[in-house]
């Protein structure tokens, strides 16, 4: 799928879909149930296709999901709990407020891995430095907080 999902009018069956972004199908199933994600048509068969449109949601939804949102938040991001805009200004002001929501998410995200990070770096510097030394023992030693 990988430069397919750009081209406008392309469907793509539930298996590729699920593999390019990432999720098992019952992943994708799950959000069908949710109502979060609604297949583009549905064959005579039961085989479930998607748009373009359907994986950039499902991409945005997967992102969400590994931020940690819940899918009420989820819900809730993507208006689905209140009535269906009707104007296009009221699409695109709840699709800013979607990816401001995200945004927002993220940053908070990168906040807490900034933290992470720093912290391990303490740790691995001072474990380094424990390697180095030549006490006996580590008993009483400051440089030992990080040893596990």
């Amino acid at each position: 799928m990988n430069g397919e999902s750009d081209k406008p009018g392309v469907i793509f069956q539930i298996g590729d879909v699920a593999k390019d972004v990432g999720v098992s199908l019952r992943t994708v199933r799950y959000y069908e149930e949710e109502g979060l994600l609604q297949p583009t048509a549905v064959t005579p068969s039961g085989l479930r296709l998607y748009d373009n449109r359907a994986v950039v949601r499902l991409r945005f939804i997967n992102t969400l999901r590994r931020l940690d949102m819940s899918i009420d938040n989820i819900k809730a991001v993507l208006g689905l709990n209140v009535p269906a805009p009707g104007t296009k200004a009221e699409i695109l002001e709840r699709s800013l407020n979607a990816l401001k929501l995200a945004n927002n998410k993220i940053d908070e995200q990168q906040s807490i891995l900034s933290d992470l990070k720093e912290h391990n770096t303490t740790a691995f510097e001072s474990v380094l430095a424990c390697l180095k030394c030549d006490r006996p023992s580590c008993q009483d030693c400051p440089q030992c907080v990080y040893i596990l």
